[in-house]
């Protein structure tokens, strides 16, 4: 028990690199803070998002809704990105869960937002039909 006291507390900063722009970026309080407050601001656009907006398909809905999922999908991508960038050796990103948890967000958060709506486009058509509505993804 006392050497599982011991042990040091998990820090992803200390498999980052020690010089460069991305680590700097990573490891910067003003950053993470920042990431914090979109987060919280995008758990209270997820309430708006579904209590007013009644299109499935992103690409349908008012322009509003449009921007803001773009500006949430546009930050966590870079996010996910500056820390992918900051790993020392990128294996280590296998090994931490939250970036594991993350680029699982953000992957589908590009497939709603850019992908779809590219899909939706070259069909030249505003339906999409895969199994289902989307919109019950969103929730997840």
């Amino acid at each position: 028990a006392r050497q599982a006291l011991m042990k040091p507390q998990y820090n992803v900063h200390t498999l980052y690199k020690d010089a460069g722009w991305a680590q700097a970026i990573a490891k910067n309080w003003m950053f993470e803070n920042f990431t914090f407050f979109v987060i919280f601001v995008n758990s209270i656009w997820i309430a708006v998002d579904i209590d007013n907006n009644e299109e499935p398909l992103l690409i349908n809905a008012a322009p509003i809704f449009q921007v803001v999922e773009h500006f949430f999908c546009l930050y966590f991508t870079f996010e996910l990105a500056v820390r992918f960038i900051a790993f020392k050796s990128k294996r280590d990103c296998i090994n931490d869960a939250w970036f594991i948890f993350d680029a699982f967000l953000v992957l589908f958060g590009i497939l709603e937002t850019w992908v779809v709506t590219i899909i939706v486009l070259a069909a030249g058509t505003d339906k999409v039909t895969l199994g289902g509505d989307l919109g019950i993804i969103r929730m997840f």
